[in-house]
């Protein structure tokens, strides 16, 4: 079970191409705690959206996203 901080990679980058990267906090297998969402090609710099902010329970609780 993962629990602490660490980066999750996800290939299919929730449907908007390239891949999706979560860097943050960790628990019981779900993002919970301050966590960085990047999906597009937004971890490169490139396209894409970002949400930084807090976790719950593997769902976004407060925070911003950029597009």
């Amino acid at each position: 079970m993962m629990s602490g901080q660490g980066t999750l990679t996800y290939k299919n980058g929730f449907g908007i191409g390239g891949k999706a990267i979560y860097v943050g906090s960790l628990r019981h297998n779900k993002r919970d705690g301050y966590g960085e969402l990047f999906w597009g090609n937004s971890h490169s710099g490139g396209d894409g959206e970002v949400y930084k902010g807090l976790w719950h329970n593997d769902q976004r609780v407060k925070g911003w996203v950029r597009l």
